[in-house]
């Protein structure tokens, strides 16, 4: 600023100024030179060119796809707005602050569809008509019924009685109630010898066996057998007794598990004149 009149160009620095220095061809200097390495080519801009039109093609895409299908800011709004008023929100307790959730389950049979699960007033969940209940009063534990399948294939509920005890049917069979069925009549039975007839015992466990021999001394009994093998039992022997004018016996055979029952003679002579007749249940 030797003349009053030159023109310069000035900068602040440190609340003075100071002017800005060139060289001697008049060029700006600067405190670090400025690279040039790096900076836009014609190369690079044609790259830059191509990247901006890749841009506006997926842009534009994006933009056919909105218009298609109808999504604007203002469907989105309404969208969101009507998810605000089907969950609401809650604590654990009173549903303030945490979100409330409907729990579904989907029925197959007719009709088909979505059913929301039950719950009873504890919130517990309702299942195939189970209820609470404690061991007397059914208030706190479940009440469960047990079923079970006959012969058929049909589900059938166990029964109790009044005091809450199973009723059980014995597995032996029914008695199956018959007449007196006359079985030997006036026949001889050698000695030391088995009756060839057989009483058979199929669905019986029981029998009543009664008869006439022709002397009182007669030693009857009988043979058991199971099916397989058989068994003598001298222990099981009518008792004969004489009540003036017949040599008769009769004898009640519970229990006794055998297939079928063939009459003996246990003694070493004869028994004539035998009759017998049997009853089994």
């Amino acid at each position: 600023m030797s003349r009053i009149d030159s023109v310069g160009i000035f900068g602040a620095y440190d609340g003075d100024w100071k002017s800005v220095k060139v060289n001697a061809e008049g060029k700006l200097e600067t405190i670090s030179a400025i690279s040039m390495d790096g900076l836009a080519t014609e190369d690079k801009q044609d790259d830059q060119i191509l990247e901006l039109q890749s841009m506006v093609t997926a842009l534009n895409s994006i933009d056919t796809e909105i218009l298609n299908n109808g999504v604007t800011l203002a469907n989105i709004d309404f969208a969101t707005s009507n998810i605000d008023t089907k969950i609401s929100v809650g604590s654990e307790d009173n549903l303030d602050e945490a979100q409330q959730t409907c729990v579904y389950g989907r029925k197959d049979n007719a009709p088909t569809g979505l059913r929301a699960l039950k719950v009873n007033d504890n919130g517990a969940v309702y299942i195939n008509g189970i209820t609470e209940g404690n061991d007397l009063t059914l208030t706190d534990a479940q009440q469960v019924l047990c079923y079970g399948r006959d012969g058929t294939g049909t589900l059938d509920a166990l029964k109790t009685d009044t005091a809450g005890r199973l009723e059980v049917v014995s597995s032996l069979p029914e008695p199956v109630l018959t007449p007196y069925t006359s079985f030997i009549n006036n026949a001889t039975l050698g000695a030391n010898t088995q009756s060839t007839q057989t009483i058979d015992m199929t669905g019986y466990r029981n029998i009543q066996i009664v008869g006439q021999t022709g002397s009182a001394n007669d030693k009857l009994g009988f043979a058991f057998y199971d099916g397989v093998s058989a068994w003598r039992s001298d222990g099981v022997q009518a008792g004969i007794f004489y009540d003036g004018t017949i040599n008769h016996f009769s004898l009640i055979l519970t229990d006794i598990g055998a297939s079928s029952i063939k009459i003996e003679n246990l003694q070493n002579q004869a028994i004539a004149n035998l009759y017998v007749s049997v009853y089994r249940y």
